[in-house]
């Protein structure tokens, strides 16, 4: 099976991509050191299209297994849900020779892998990520965490995987808005790293839209190759990963004055909007690619504008307490050129209120 690998020393781990592999899952954990016990972490959602696989492929093999389903949605990415984790796995009698598996999108993998680096001063988890989001970002890389005092992410640690397990069929069950969601992801990609990549974007977004599983193959283990090569140049986001928060900024803030009713990948889309507006503002992006990356965002049916009214206030007060701030200093990516960015911490707050407050007056793209 196509896989790329991520390279930190002794935190190596593999990420496989394809199609229709979830029923050999427990073929792949065969090759693990010896597991006392696993316990699959999951949302009722997922549970109801892909636990029976998993678990029965587990089972087939001679492990194990204990189910914790934890409740649908960011809201629910939180400390007491952490705790509930913890709880269960106690009373499972897990131990350090134990494995947890991350079954779900961001949210699960997000929770899961925080609570695998906490329990007993950490055990092994797997990914097995079930939305194109988590199969092309969250899932890679080792970011675990919960969201607190309504700060996204806000408590957390870098926790790697020992393995990262994708399989596009699992795309399949997705509807179409957290397909949707997940594009936002992947065209970050290609604005960040790659202008080929954005290109193959372009030319082929109804046949991703379109659930090609050969093309979203293609997809997802380019964007894998991509982070990879980030995450082993910097895995703990002192330099060149911060590029990886391209659209994240601002996207984060929209998330939480939403109330986390935008979607991730809405509030990331958002983000990467106004960060061209940015971008243009100090005369560092050009027009034509400003167009081009709010077209295809258009394209995969992400949001270009506001689907709400907000404060900008209210934004800025929420940038005040990023945990990506350093030195009392705001850090953006922002876009030089399709396939390049750059990384700015000295935007003036007054040219950021223009941005928010003029959203739709100074609508530069229009």
């Amino acid at each position: 099976m196509p896989t790329v690998h991520v390279n930190l020393d002794k935190r190596n781990y593999p990420i496989v991509v394809g199609n229709e592999i979830l029923k050999d899952i427990g073929d792949s954990l065969q090759n693990f050191e010896a597991i006392s016990k696993i316990a699959i972490v999951i949302n009722p959602l997922v549970a109801s299209f892909h636990l029976k696989s998993v678990k029965e492929s587990l089972l087939n093999k001679g492990f194990k297994v204990s189910v914790i389903i934890v409740p649908d949605g960011e809201k629910f990415k939180d400390y007491r849900q952490l705790l509930n984790i913890h709880r269960k796995l106690v009373q499972e009698k897990l131990d350090r020779r134990s494995l947890i598996i991350a079954l779900g999108g961001g949210v699960i993998g997000d929770i899961s892998g925080f609570a695998a680096a906490t329990f007993m001063r950490g055990i092994r988890y797997v990914q097995i990520p079930t939305s194109l989001l988590a199969q092309v970002d969250s899932s890679i890389g080792g970011k675990t965490g919960i969201n607190f005092l309504k700060i996204k992410n806000l408590i957390g640690s870098f926790y790697q995987p020992k393995l990262v397990y994708t399989d596009v069929s699992l795309l399949r069950t997705l509807s179409q808005e957290e397909l949707h969601n997940g594009l936002a992801e992947v065209i970050k990609y290609g604005v960040i790293k790659d202008a080929g990549f954005f290109q193959y974007l372009e030319k082929n977004i109804e046949k991703i839209l379109d659930l090609d599983l050969s093309c979203l193959e293609k997809v997802v283990f380019q964007c894998a190759e991509i982070k990879a090569k980030i995450v082993q140049e910097d895995e703990k986001e002192k330099g060149i990963r911060t590029i990886l928060n391209y659209g994240h900024t601002l996207g984060h803030c929209f998330e939480t004055v939403s109330k986390f009713s935008y979607k991730h990948g809405q509030a990331v889309s958002l983000g990467m909007v106004y960060a061209g507006k940015i971008a243009q503002k100090i005369g560092l992006l050009n027009r034509e690619d400003a167009k081009k990356i709010e077209r295809l965002l258009q394209k995969a049916h992400l949001p270009v504008s506001p689907l709400k009214k907000f404060n900008p206030q209210e934004i800025l007060a929420i940038l005040e307490m990023d945990k990506k701030r350093s030195a009392g200093k705001q850090k953006f990516v922002l876009p030089k050129k399709i396939g390049q960015v750059i990384i700015k911490d000295d935007i003036p707050i007054e040219l950021l209120k223009e941005v928010l407050l003029n959203a739709k007056e100074n609508n530069i793209f229009s």
